[in-house]
């Protein structure tokens, strides 16, 4: 049978934090793929944040790790109604933050906030892609099972622990999958069975049994 196989892929969320933990584990649950990367570290000037008139401002510094050099910039946005009290905490030495409005907390790392203030721009929000993993355990796998136990995690964790580099794991979720025959088989012909395509890679509602290639992760890589 001739066909294209088709998916549609997001990303659940961009983690930025030691690896093993419980609220990342949940969160990689029932995801099939899995991005690690790294970017030059990005931290907040603890004493730079400031809150006026409803507009956050601060400043960010960024360690380049080829040169050992440091550039600061800084970005602000209109967060808050200027009637309402809030309140602006960084912690571990700039590396998270936490913005406390009208009874709510909003709260990520630093870098997650520079490319939010920056409108995603490519200086700030770019990821070097170090590994792109995938778990298909007779379609029970998932990623973070993949990754609790994944030497090639803990190795790059290990690797960048003290450089000037931030490490990233985004977990990639299945949002839909289809499949556009380009059979030309006669009907009269006895062509390969679709019921046995559907058992074996994927199932009629999008969802995913196994990896339909040992060349996925070249695909995805080239898709993301």
């Amino acid at each position: 049978m001739a066909g294209t196989l088709g998916y549609t892929i997001s990303v659940r969320h961009v983690f930025q934090r030691k690896f093993g933990s419980e609220e990342l584990g949940k969160a990689m649950r029932g995801c099939h793929w899995y991005i690690i990367s790294r970017r030059p570290r990005i931290r907040i000037l603890e004493g730079t944040p400031r809150i006026k008139d409803g507009i956050l401002t601060l400043e960010f510094i960024e360690t380049d790790p080829g040169g050992n050099t440091t550039r600061q910039f800084a970005l602000g946005s209109e967060l808050v109604d200027q009637e309402k009290q809030s309140a602006f905490k960084v912690y571990d030495q700039g590396s998270y933050f936490s913005l406390c409005f009208d009874g709510q907390v909003i709260h990520g790392d630093a870098w997650a906030l520079a490319s939010f203030f920056s409108g995603a721009d490519w200086e700030v929000a770019n990821q070097e892609v170090l590994y792109i993993g995938q778990a298909f355990a007779g379609g029970n796998g998932n990623a973070w099972e993949r990754t609790n136990n994944h030497q090639k995690l803990q190795m790059v964790y290990e690797d960048h622990a003290s450089d000037p580099w931030d490490i990233f794991v985004s977990p990639l979720v299945l949002e839909s999958g289809n499949f556009q025959s380009d059979d030309h088989i006669d009907d009269s012909e006895n062509g390969p069975s679709l019921e046995k395509y559907f058992k074996d890679f994927s199932g009629r509602e999008g969802t995913t049994t196994k990896s339909s290639s040992q060349k996925s992760s070249l695909c995805l890589a080239r898709c993301l």
